[in-house]
């Protein structure tokens, strides 16, 4: 794996827990909010075709999340610098407790730029996300491991 940005290959070669490489992920067209109220197609408008990369957090988490956290806003300056169409997202793991204006609080705390989505909404949309990107935490927010698509 050859990778630009230091810290986020550092995640990834740390807390990866299934290879990446050769696998399909099903972008779901489920409708999200993101952290100023908006709704988009997940697939479409949060994703598109640009370099994406996904993490994950929840609001009442301790643990890992701060650092998930902490990564994804390292790897937006470095982006930055490279002059490269991109998005950030930041997929919550607790659409029943993170509103948008929670998220809209953390994208603050992080620096986020206007290409950094900090993405929510109904529950059974935010599940269906989450499940195509085999990112479920089948309800133990407390253990689940750092994670980046």
């Amino acid at each position: 794996m050859r990778c630009t940005f230091v810290s986020l290959c550092i995640a990834l070669t740390i807390f990866s827990t299934t290879p990446a490489i050769g696998r399909t992920l099903n972008l779901s067209r489920e409708h999200v909010i993101d952290q100023f109220g908006n709704r988009l197609d997940f697939s479409r408008a949060a994703v598109g075709e640009r370099i994406v990369i996904i993490g994950f957090t929840w609001g009442g988490c301790r643990s890992v999340c701060p650092m998930t956290d902490r990564i994804m806003a390292r790897t937006q300056h470095q982006i930055l610098r490279q002059k490269k169409p991109y998005r950030l997202i930041t997929l919550t793991l607790d659409p029943l407790g993170d509103t948008p204006a929670t998220m809209r609080r953390r994208a603050k705390e992080m620096g986020a730029g206007p290409q950094w989505l900090w993405l929510g909404g109904d529950y059974r949309n935010v599940l269906a996300v989450l499940n195509g990107l085999e990112a479920n935490v089948d309800g133990n927010l407390d253990s689940h491991p750092p994670r980046f698509i």
